[in-house]
């Protein structure tokens, strides 16, 4: 039994990059004797041929998924706090006079760090899901 190369204006199996199934293909270009290029039958996009077979999931290192992993912010926040006084922090308020340093107790965002202000009424602080940019007094 022989099997026939394929050739341009065939038909071929690929799976589609935008439907995402394998369907019928009709194949537009060739580099030798491997399928290069397909065009969808089903909506008609061309792209590379990939075959009929679905692409494998990547896989990385394995990591627990019960310790989901650390932003740099998160590392960030966490040095911070472990040298900070819990006991010192300054509920939020509009009001109440800051400066750089300064731990503060946010209502939504928990314990965060003041890491600079901006005048006049700004600061970014960082809590443990991220750098925030609050408003507030800028103390001296």
């Amino acid at each position: 039994m022989t099997t026939k190369a394929p050739s341009a204006g065939e038909h071929t199996l690929s799976r589609c990059s935008k439907c995402k199934e394998t369907t019928n293909h009709t194949i537009v270009a060739m580099v030798g004797d491997r399928i290069a290029r397909v065009e969808c039958n089903v909506c008609g996009s061309v792209h590379n041929h990939r075959g009929t077979t679905p692409p494998k999931p990547r896989t990385n290192t394995p990591r627990n998924p019960s310790q989901p992993r650390k932003n740099r912010s998160q590392l960030q926040w966490e040095s911070l706090m472990a040298a900070a006084d819990k006991g010192a922090a300054i509920p939020y308020n509009l009001k109440t006079p800051i400066k750089t340093g300064d731990l503060i107790n946010h209502p939504s965002f928990g314990m965060g760090i003041i890491l600079s202000t901006t005048r006049p009424n700004k600061m970014d602080v960082i809590f443990e899901n991220g750098i925030k940019r609050l408003l507030c007094t800028a103390g001296d």
